[in-house]
């Protein structure tokens, strides 16, 4: 058999194995790059839910826009809290049980905490000066939230170098 006979019978097979494994290679990327956006998405939410103790505390308190502002505020927090249920989702269906059990442990952790902090802020009068614009007590407050965020990204990044089911080491 020569060299002209064998590409002739199996290079069709060469050509379609090539194009099989460049297909496979792709739609990982595809859908590692989908779960990405999704992390990414879920950190967002838990970002913006973050900021609502720090909103509030900082709304306007002129009195003829403490209504106007009632209303922007809780606007704004529903909306956020759809976001987060939409990603608390989105997150359930992730292929990672470390993802998932991270996540929903972020959410615990930023409900009861900025929950509570927002509910405070409610309650609290609102800032009018410059240099109480940091809010170093609800800041401090808040760092346990932040650490399970740190937990998240770092499983989700280990979750996102797997290759072929393999966790590569960077």
């Amino acid at each position: 058999m020569s060299v002209a006979d064998v590409v002739r019978d199996y290079g069709p097979l060469a050509g379609l194995l090539g194009v099989t494994i460049t297909l496979a290679v792709t739609g990982r990327r595809a859908a590692r790059t989908a779960r990405q956006a999704i992390h990414a998405r879920a950190v967002e939410a838990v970002v913006a839910y973050l900021e609502m103790p720090f909103a509030v505390r900082r709304r306007r308190h002129e009195s003829e826009h403490r209504s106007a502002e009632r209303v922007r505020l809780t606007e704004a927090f529903s909306a956020i809290q759809a976001e987060l249920a939409s990603c608390e989702a989105l997150m359930r269906a992730d292929k990672s049980a470390r993802v998932r059990d991270q996540y929903a442990s972020l959410v615990t952790t930023l409900r009861g905490c900025a929950g509570k902090q927002a509910s405070l802020a409610w309650s609290t009068p609102p800032i009018e000066r410059d240099e109480d614009i940091g809010m170093a007590d609800v800041y401090q407050a808040l760092e346990p939230v932040r650490e399970a965020q740190r937990s998240f990204e770092g499983v989700a990044a280990m979750s996102s170098r797997r290759c072929w089911g393999i966790s590569r080491r960077s």
